[in-house]
């Protein structure tokens, strides 16, 4: 399974970015499976996701 596919990946990076950055990385009231769909095909930005470690890891982009 692609990382864009799992929903626990998505729930972790939109979780992370709310936060972090106070508010939602996807527009409010959609449900996760379309939510999802938007951010990885829709959205008009990219997105990029790394690892937690002192000396971080990119380890998803799109």
């Amino acid at each position: 399974m692609e990382l864009y596919e799992d929903p626990a990946f998505f729930m972790l990076l939109t979780q992370s970015y709310c936060r972090l950055v106070g508010q939602s990385l996807v527009p409010e009231g959609m449900n996760p499976i379309v939510a999802a769909r938007w951010l990885y095909e829709d959205a008009p930005f990219g997105v990029l996701a790394h690892t937690a470690d002192a000396d971080p890891v990119f380890m998803y982009g799109q």
